[in-house]
């Protein structure tokens, strides 16, 4: 009996211990994929949207679609091929409508793709579409107002190539996975054999 006793009391540390390789995948995964802020994060608002830029109470925000990849993907400043590529600007607030709104999109600082005049633009959207290069960075730069009253805004935009968007998350996660399938059939192995070692312990010693 006290054989069986001391075999069974191993059980509650390999539980203790298996709950902390549990506890410490959910850690990694949380880091891997933290709520897919990859596209598009952030807390609650626009105060915390990152494809958001406040002036003065008002807000722009820029949205970037790839619809030759996904038409429901919203992306920002991290963007994850080349190719066509569709950029929405909101105008948030109400004087955001009634001021002129001037945008460039610019490649490396140096080449304009694109330039869109000042204007009031009173549905609150401005879009155009244009294809983008893997790999090369691009600035899409708002200016509001006019003279010498107008603000410039900066949205910094990066273009990477898929295994360079995707390959290390993936990596990771594949890790995480072999490593729980690799633990998790190594505890119930243990704990079938254990059992078994037991009783064959105790019937040895009753024989004796």
């Amino acid at each position: 009996m006290s054989l069986r006793s001391n075999q069974l009391g191993m059980i509650p540390r390999d539980a203790s211990r298996t709950r902390k390789r549990v506890w410490l995948i959910g850690l990694l995964l949380s880091l891997v994929f933290p709520g897919s802020a990859f596209a598009h994060g952030g807390g609650p608002g626009l105060d915390y949207d990152p494809c958001a830029q406040q002036i003065g109470d008002d807000f722009i925000h820029m949205a970037a679609y790839q619809p030759e990849l996904n038409w429901s993907q919203e992306y920002c400043s991290t963007i994850p091929t080349g190719g066509k590529t569709l950029f929405v600007f909101d105008l948030v607030g109400s004087e955001m409508r009634h001021v002129p709104v001037s945008i460039k999109l610019v490649e490396n600082r140096a080449a304009t793709l694109v330039s869109i005049a000042a204007a009031q633009h009173l549905a609150g959207v401005i879009n155009f579409s244009v294809p983008l290069k893997p790999g090369h960075s691009y600035q899409a730069v708002v200016s509001v107002g006019d003279g010498p009253t107008s603000q410039t805004l900066t949205f910094p935009i990066r273009v990477n190539a898929w295994w360079n968007a995707f390959a290390l998350p993936g990596l990771l996660a594949l890790a995480i996975v072999s490593s729980c399938v690799y633990y998790g059939l190594r505890i119930r192995q243990r704990h079938l054999i254990l059992p078994r070692k037991a009783d064959t312990r105790i019937r040895t010693v009753s024989r004796v």
